[in-house]
Formats: C-alpha cells, structure tokens, sequence
C-alpha cells in the first residue's frame, strides 16, 4: 500500500463566515486530526505484474469514480483471462487508519475478509463481489469502494460476421441473374437483374430501409459495370456504350464513348479502359481539358479487377484510390496493385510480399489493432483488406489478406481477420464501409462496419447474400 500525504488549507471568508471545503460531508473544523470522509479516498488503483496471467498487467488502466465509490477498468483483459489471483496496489491517503478487501461468491473466494497494508501480497479472486473499505484514522467514517476487474466476453480482435445479420441483396426477391451495389455520398443503389427484368432499390443506409425506386432503361446494360461517381451514375451497354443518370436511375444518357470496362470512380469522373485497335487506352468521363488517352501498361487490368476503393489518409492531399488484381491485356490474371491520386495510375507494389494473383477480389480500406510494448491497450492501424475472388488456376480464394503500408507489402491476415465457415467464397462481389452510430444507452459514437454483397459462388451464380461484418473492438465503447 503506498502512502500519499495530502495538506489541508482551510481558507476562512471573513466576511461572510463560510467556510468552502471541497468534496466534504462536514462543515465544521475542529482540529487536525478531525478527519472528514475525503480522509478515507483510494487515490490510485493498479494491478501487480504477472507474467503468467497477461502482458504487461501493471500497465492497465483504472478509473476511480470517487462520486459513485466504483474502481475500474474501461479496456477490457483479453477473453479468456484468469481473475482469480491478482495482486493489487493502492495509494490511499495518509489519514486511512486500516484497508479491508471483503471477496463474496467467486469461484477461489466463496466469502473472505482480510487487512490489506503495504506489505499484503494476498491474491485476489475479481470472478467475485468485490469490496475494499477505507476507515478514517478516528474511526469515525468508512468507505466502501466496489472493484470490478473486467474481462471481454468476446473476442475484440475478431472480424464478425454475425449469421442473424444475413440479408438478401437489396430489391432481390428470388435468385438474382446479375447485381450491383454501390454508393454515391451518403445514398446506396442497388441494382439487380432477375429473370430478364432490373430492379432498382436506394437507400439512405445500407442497414436501414431499402425502397424500390423507378428505373428506364432504353438499352441492355451490364449490370455488374454499374457504377457512381461523387454526381452521377454510370453502366455500360451490352455493346459497351457508356451512359449516365443524374436522377438517381430514373433516366439515362449516351455519353458519346464505348469502352471495354468500367474500371471505377474518383470523385466527379469515372475512370475507364476502351479499345483501340489492337491495344487498350486509360479514358476518363467526363475529359479533362487536354486529357490524352494513354496506353495501358502490360500489368494493368483491363477487366475483373476489385472495385476501386478510396480512402483518405492525414498525410494524403488527396483520397488515394486503389484496386487489385484482374485480368491484363494479354489475358492473364495479374497480382498487381495500382494506385490512382487523381491524375495518374501508379502500381504500387513491391516484388515481395505480395499478393497471389486474383480476379474478382474485393479491396477494403479498413482498420486493426496490435500492442505495443510500452501500452497494454492496442493501437489502431490503418489497413487494406483484401477478400474473395478467383486465383489464376481458377479455384476460389478463401483467404483474407491485409497491408498496413497503403498496399506496398501484403500478407496473410491473422486468424482472427479470416472468414467464418459460414460465409460462401464469392469473385465479383462488392464490399462498402459505413459508419453508424452504436450506443450503450448512455454513450453514443460511431462503429465502421463492412457491408459485403453479393459476387458470383465457384458455379457461376449469383450469392444472393448481403453480409455486415465489423472488427469487434471498433463496436465497444470507445476508450478517452
């Protein structure tokens, strides 16, 4: 137990005679050793180290809630962490005349009470009720203090995919021919071919409320091309012509250009690759002033790359945006990641650590979280996520992969980053991030979750999934 002296000033108004004291239950002053039942605080709480119980024990967090007596711990121990024998420190004030740790119904300490000093290395059983009671030097106040040592339930460094969150694609009502699902600000469009007929559904969020909206389509489009821009919608035809929609889908407009494929969007434009002759050309909808088709480069792919995806970084001027993988001019099926900062296109992997060679991969900027030596509570990372898709020998990737250096090194994500069993391997399928308030009835703060549609199972067909999965540490209450 260490000591900490604390001097009391008593400060008299003269004029009014009142005296201010503060957080006392008493308005009177005797003599020095009249204690009040500020005498009897806990001022610091921690637990000893134990190697064999957890990483770095003695660096965790508590708060001490001295308005509700509550000692605890906002960031959980790992699940699975063994609370029945812990050592604690406390720093008290130095007026406390004795310290009693009272333990009820744990599973080591059925009903114990013994004297806590400087000196105590008693273990302590936290699967129990808990109680350390302070009692003043004149025995004249107590203090009861309940300690809650809290362990998750869950395990916090996993990416969820809850089952009872399944849906069915948005607008699906049976299985779908084709689909597509995108997002442009902070509406989603969702886009699915059935039984030789489109249906067409918007949301405000992608778990929220999908209403069927109107759709004209005076052409037959390909819908796994559908695409929207920061102000527009964009699919090419059949014939590859490309057309536009400023009202949400209800009409569309010729562009003027045909092109091989939609390769995606940066804010206003849409990026694309056209043929030209016997070589393929980077386009760009609507066209720069002075903009020249540049021919593409030998591993950049001119169909079944992931969806391009942006993400904004403190150090970037501009949003990044990046895809990986497709099919190159000559037809094979590249492990390439290119880059585009608005202007130009830019592969920017390395010869190693990269990524197997895929099409139909999607590409996820997200988050996770590693210690490090000097903190027990983990630090969070950006990461690009790689899922799904085909490999070059045609079988069905199962693996998830990530980066933590914007897509230059790749490799294997932890166990814990992997899908469940559950989910059906898909190449073509889409994959948004969106951000909605989680609340635990008395704090509110925003949780990124990863919504998951849709993409083509090892036969052909269309998944007729929509998954929502979230890395469980970004769903708990935000440690301040």
């Amino acid at each position: 137990m260490k000591l900490k002296t604390r001097y009391i000033v008593m400060w008299f108004a003269l004029a009014t005679g009142i005296l201010a004291a503060c957080n006392s239950e008493t308005s009177s002053y005797e003599t020095t050793d009249t204690y009040t039942t500020t005498s009897t605080l806990i001022e610091d709480f921690s637990l000893k180290a134990n190697t064999a119980i957890a990483k770095s024990l003695d660096s965790i967090h508590f708060t001490i809630d001295q308005d509700r007596a509550l000692i605890y711990n906002a960031d959980s121990l790992p699940v699975g962490t063994d609370v029945t024998r812990l050592c604690i420190d406390l720093s008290i004030e130095s007026s406390v005349r004795s310290v009693q740790i009272h333990v009820k119904n744990g599973k080591v300490m059925k009903d114990s009470t013994f004297v806590f000093t400087s000196t105590t290395n008693d273990s302590i059983d936290f699967t129990g009720d808990v109680t350390i009671t302070t009692t003043s030097r004149d025995n004249m106040f107590t203090r009861d203090y309940t300690v809650k040592v809290n362990v998750h339930k869950t395990e916090p460094d996993t990416l969820y995919w809850p089952m009872n969150a399944r849906r069915d694609l948005p607008g699906a009502t049976m299985a779908p021919d084709a689909q597509r699902v995108v997002r442009q600000g902070d509406r989603y469009f969702s886009l699915v071919e059935q039984a030789g007929s489109y249906r067409f559904a918007v949301a405000d969020t992608p778990d929220g409320t999908w209403q069927m909206a109107p759709i004209t389509l005076t052409f037959t489009p390909r819908v796994e091309s559908f695409t929207a821009s920061d102000n527009a919608l964009y699919i090419l035809s059949t014939e590859g012509t490309l057309y536009t929609s400023t009202n949400e889908g209800a009409t569309w407009t010729e562009c003027g250009v045909v092109w091989h494929h939609i390769v995606g969007s940066y804010q206003d434009k849409v990026l694309g690759v056209f043929a030209d002759g016997d070589t393929y050309r980077h386009d760009e909808y609507p066209r720069p002033d002075g903009f020249v088709p540049a021919q593409v480069e030998d591993a950049f792919p001119i169909a079944e790359a992931s969806p391009l995806a942006l993400a904004t970084y403190r150090w970037s001027e501009r949003p990044q945006a990046m895809m990986v993988g497709g099919i190159t001019a000559k037809g094979n099926v590249t492990n390439a990641v290119w880059g585009y900062d608005g202007t130009s296109w830019a592969q920017i992997s390395l010869s190693k650590n990269v990524l197997p060679a895929l099409r139909g991969a999607v590409l996820i900027p997200y988050y996770t979280y590693a210690t490090v030596s000097s903190s027990y509570i983990p630090k969070r990372f950006d990461a690009w996520l790689v899922m799904g898709g085909r490999l070059a020998n045609g079988a069905m990737n199962t693996t998830v992969y990530s980066s933590l250096d914007q897509g230059l090194r790749w490799a294997k994500g932890a166990t814990c980053l992997q899908l469940p069993d559950y989910f059906t391997p898909t190449a073509g399928a889409q994959a948004l991030v969106s951000e909605r308030d989680v609340t635990d009835g008395a704090t509110t703060w925003q949780c990124p979750f990863i919504y998951y549609y849709g993409g083509r199972d090892a036969g052909g067909y269309v998944v007729n999934n929509a998954w929502q999965g979230v890395y469980n540490r970004l769903f708990f209450k935000p440690i301040y």
